[in-house]
């Protein structure tokens, strides 16, 4: 068997489950529409888990060891209860989640690095408690069409070097405190329809290199301060 075939946990909810390896640190689950049994098996030392067409996951899967967790398939457009004990997480992909606000146990995964929840359509606001996320270096907003603001906690996302809010279009203005993102780097508003401005303060971005105004209708002019901005 090869060394893939040993640390790889494929599990198919149609077909069920037999597996007694402890050793994976992959898992791929499909067709998870009922709770799978897992008998006596705790996969204590999975890494990564990516859900494809489930709606119901067994709560053993999620172990506290996990550095990625892929929703983008989970039918439920739910996170699980259980994510903010995953304290280890780096990445968290969770497209087309059907929540009005990201949770506050997603919030409070301290060491998260990358999130996207594009296409999250109800999503309307972000809690302050987002400013928690420290270590996030990726956020991708994109296609969440109800979100009308952002919070100034947001400011606190210091590390944050990519940040993608393409079609988010009721959203009017950036937070004043977005001048504190000195590490971003990409910044995508491309049909953002309903954006008139950004923040005078906004040529702080010293190190921005990559900005998409494309589609942005009712967008008048930049602030004079883009000045300072790299060429």
């Amino acid at each position: 068997r090869s060394v893939l075939g040993d640390e790889l946990l494929f599990v198919d909810g149609k077909k069920g489950y037999t597996s007694r390896n402890g050793n994976h640190r992959y898992a791929l689950v499909v067709n998870g529409t009922r709770q799978i049994d897992l008998c006596d098996y705790v996969p204590t030392k999975l890494r990564s888990l990516h859900i494809f067409d489930s709606a119901e996951i067994h709560p053993s899967l999620y172990s506290k060891s996990l550095r990625v967790l892929d929703l983008s398939m989970f039918s439920s457009g739910s996170f699980p209860a259980s994510i903010g004990k995953l304290k280890q997480l780096r990445y968290l992909g969770a497209r087309g989640m059907q929540h009005e606000s990201v949770p506050e146990d997603v919030t409070s995964l301290s060491k998260l690095m990358y999130l996207n929840i594009s296409g999250s359509s109800k999503i309307s606001m972000l809690p302050d408690s987002v400013k928690a996320l420290r270590s996030l270096l990726h956020l991708d907003l994109s296609g969440s069409c109800n979100l009308s603001s952002l919070p100034e906690s947001f400011g606190d996302l210091i590390n944050l070097s990519h940040l993608n809010l393409a079609n988010c279009s009721l959203l009017k203005a950036l937070p004043k405190s977005v001048n504190k993102l000195r590490s971003l780097l990409h910044l995508d508003l491309s049909g953002c329809c309903n954006l008139c401005s950004l923040p005078e303060s906004f040529g702080d971005l010293e190190n921005l290199s990559h900005l998409n105004l494309a589609n942005c209708s009712l967008f008048k002019a930049l602030p004079k301060s883009v000045n300072k901005l790299r060429s």
